[in-house]
């Protein structure tokens, strides 16, 4: 009877010792995979930062370089400029809304319709297509208050300009006038500003702004 009972012994210490040995394989096997997708996420997440760094300064600055950079003579052919800084915290819907009547506004506002350069674009087939300027038209992005700051700027500087801002918007035009006379102006969320003047003096006023996308 001993014989049988030190074969078991035998066993049972063969079997623990195989099943440790295998335990460890799968946990070394499992550390391996568990640090492969950790590299593969760490290689992901640079590569995805790089790639945001990229768009961020590229959509910030360089794209508004290149604008400036590839038009050297439009201070000689137009002596002045025409801007737009809209609000990029609102909706696209109300940003065109305040980019239409300012837009609108401006050009009530200027005595001298020949500023504008407006021209008769004509295609081969003979229609016209006109009252478009040959400006260059810039449309600029910034907050609320960085447009505040340019509004107080081109006052400062007699500039022609329009604005319009949050109490602009919603019910009739009456209701709107109220809103406004019954709000302060430092309490005004500005939607935006266009701005028509000396070209250096407008480009100086505007070129931290970067273009809108």
């Amino acid at each position: 009877m001993q014989r049988p009972i030190k074969e078991y012994v035998r066993f049972c210490g063969s079997y623990n010792s195989s099943r440790s040995n295998r335990l460890k394989a799968n946990k070394d096997n499992a550390e391996s995979l568990f640090d492969i997708l950790l590299a593969i996420l760490i290689y992901y997440g640079k590569l995805r930062l790089y790639l945001n760094v990229f768009d961020f300064l590229y959509f910030t600055y360089f794209d508004t370089f290149l604008y400036h950079l590839f038009l050297p003579n439009s201070m000689a052919l137009f002596p002045k400029k025409l801007v737009a800084v809209v609000n990029e915290k609102i909706e696209i819907g109300k940003a065109m809304n305040a980019l239409a009547h300012m837009t609108l506004g401006l050009g009530a506002n200027i005595e001298n319709k020949d500023e504008l350069r407006f021209t008769n674009y004509k295609d081969k087939d003979g229609g016209n297509h006109d009252k478009i300027s040959e400006m260059p038209f810039m449309i600029l992005k910034a907050n609320s208050n960085q447009i505040r700051t340019l509004r107080k700027a081109a006052l400062a500087n007699n500039m022609n300009f329009v604005d319009f801002n949050n109490t602009m918007t919603e019910g009739t035009y009456e209701d709107q006038i109220k809103r406004a006379n019954e709000t302060k102006e430092e309490l005004l969320e500005y939607y935006g500003i266009i701005l028509f003047g000396d070209w250096e003096l407008v480009s100086d006023l505007t070129r931290k702004f970067s273009l809108w996308k």
